[in-house]
């Protein structure tokens, strides 16, 4: 559910590491304890001119806030945020979460080149490493364990068989345990308090801090599970609440676990409809069974192109329809091996950079960093699985539920099956952290404060293989007088990625102006082929 590379809205790891070399973060890099000048629920920023060309009046900072909120004068965090300043007469501040959960705030505030030119004229664009993640701290850092991607559990080639699929489960959960076993010891006193609670008490402090007496929030696929539950916890305080991308507000990680992993299968199948990409999606499905019967495409480094790595390729690079081109550049790659064309070596290379890609964003990665800045992106695995057991009270899963809901994708959800092996056992090894569960907006109380907050849109595709479409209507069904945008497409949040006036128009409106579509007619917006995002 993370969005990051797929919506290209992500500073480089490099330009991070840019950052800490020429000094621009000052104090950043040090214990939260280290700013004892620094007053509690203050930003301190620091220009960061040259950093992001399109970006000159970027600044970086940091907030101090209390870590347990039941003791607000114990130990306190220290929240790393980036800033771009209202280029005109400012209005108030739009707080952003790329989402995740274990995201980058600050790798994404590139976002803010691609924003409407009146929304960077008249809003402060604030996007933050939330809690325990990135350059936050603390931050869950110094683990390192060794640990097999889940494309080695099953066969490279051939179909796998029925006991086969289900000796992955208790693979999958030794695998899983063997990185909060090295860390948590190391990383506990952060680590209970990661969960979207505690996300969200700190969000409205930051609220606060700019001088906004209402939120203008914009929530990003997980970054919807913050703006829901803030509206829920603090219904007065609603200004502009965009939704997009969103999550199941009504049930626990069990629900989510299977919307997830059927997700992708449904992209496609909607995708080989005869009115979008048949051709392409049917190629997907060629290329997959090329794999599967004649063996992966072996690097002489020893990496290969299995039909489980190619999988997930797709699966990360399905939900955003810019990132088409690159699975038909593997596509196209695996042909030419094995016609044996004069571009092997290239091809070799475009699928080389594809399998690096997969294991470096696969779900067991154990590689969390030392606590350079590196750590923004080698900590999201386990930070997600943290925050996901913190924030749902179903989160371990019984081993007869995980063996019935993977033969069920088995068997109706094939192409994306081996996903269902990670989600059932994201817990795994977590027990020792006590829930802090969410409200959910089927609880009586939630539900009646849900139905009605006015001051929030919500924005979702017909086709998102991430936060699938059946989540956007349970988050429509719990805040009936929301304002709702659909996208008949396959992108993953919305907002400035997709090249449609129909979508970014009626979202700009809202942040600018609060006023929201009808949401008793609300718009579905047609397909808009992938191409360069459209900013009204």
């Amino acid at each position: 559910m993370t969005q990051g590379r797929a919506t290209g809205i992500r500073i480089s790891i490099g330009l991070l590491f840019m950052l800490g070399a020429i000094g621009l973060l000052v104090g950043l890099a040090g214990p939260a304890q280290a700013a004892k000048k620094q007053r509690l629920g203050e930003f301190r920023w620091v220009p960061a001119p040259g950093v992001i060309p399109k970006l000159p009046s970027l600044r970086v900072g940091r907030i101090e806030l209390p870590q347990d909120y039941s003791r607000p004068n114990g130990r306190t965090i220290s929240l790393a945020a980036a800033k771009v300043p209202a280029t005109g007469v400012k209005r108030g501040t739009l707080f952003f979460n790329p989402g995740g959960p274990g995201e980058s705030g600050v790798e994404a505030i590139a976002a803010a080149s691609d924003l409407p030119a009146p929304v960077r004229r008249h809003f402060d664009f604030i996007s933050w490493d939330p809690r325990g993640i990135g350059l936050s701290r603390p931050s869950i850092r110094g683990c390192r364990a060794s640990a097999s991607g889940l494309g080695s559990l099953l066969p490279a080639t051939g179909l796998p068989t029925r006991s086969e699929w289900l000796s992955t489960l208790p693979l999958a959960r030794r695998e899983a345990r063997k990185l909060p076993r090295q860390c948590l010891s190391r990383n506990l006193g952060i680590a209970r308090h990661m969960g979207t609670n505690n996300v969200v008490r700190d969000l409205d402090r930051m609220r606060r801090a700019v001088g906004d007496g209402r939120l203008t929030f914009w929530g990003a696929s997980y970054g919807s599970r913050i703006g829901y539950v803030y509206a829920l916890r603090y219904p007065g305080r609603l200004r502009a609440i965009l939704l997009d991308g969103s999550i199941d507000p009504r049930r626990g990680y069990r629900a989510f676990a299977r919307g997830r992993t059927q997700a992708t299968d449904r992209a496609l199948e909607a995708m080989a409809k005869p009115r979008v990409r048949p051709a392409f999606a049917a190629e997907i499905l060629a290329t997959r069974d090329d794999l599967r019967l004649n063996g992966p495409i072996t690097q002489s480094d020893g990496s290969s192109l299995t039909q489980w790595v190619f999988e997930s390729f797709v699966g990360q690079n399905t939900i955003a329809q810019a990132q088409w081109t690159r699975i038909q550049a593997i596509i196209d790659a695996v042909k030419q091996i094995r016609e044996g064309g004069s571009s092997r070596n290239r091809a070799l290379e475009t699928i080389r950079e594809a399998v690096e890609e997969v294991e470096e964003q696969g779900p067991f990665n154990p590689e969390i960093g030392n606590g350079g800045a590196g750590d923004a992106a080698a900590n999201t695995n386990l930070a997600n699985r943290i925050v996901n057991h913190l924030d749902y009270a179903d989160g371990s899963i019984p081993s007869g539920v995980a063996r019935r809901t993977l033969l069920n994708n088995v068997r109706n959800y094939p192409f994306f099956a081996l996903n269902t092996v990670f989600t059932m056992n994201a817990s795994v090894g977590l027990t020792s952290l006590k829930p802090d569960p969410v409200p959910l907006a089927s609880a009586p109380r939630f539900a009646r404060i849900a139905r009605r907050a006015q001051n929030v849109l919500i924005s979702g595709s017909t086709g998102d293989g991430a936060t699938p479409a059946p989540w956007t209507a349970q988050m429509a069904a719990s805040f009936p007088r929301a304002g709702l945008v659909r996208f008949d497409g396959w992108q993953h949040v919305n907002w400035t990625a997709v090249e449609s006036p129909c979508v970014n128009a009626p979202i700009t409106r809202f942040i600018m102006t609060g006023r929201k579509p009808n949401p008793l007619r609300p718009p579905l917006c047609p397909f808009a082929p992938p191409g360069p995002p459209a900013v009204p």
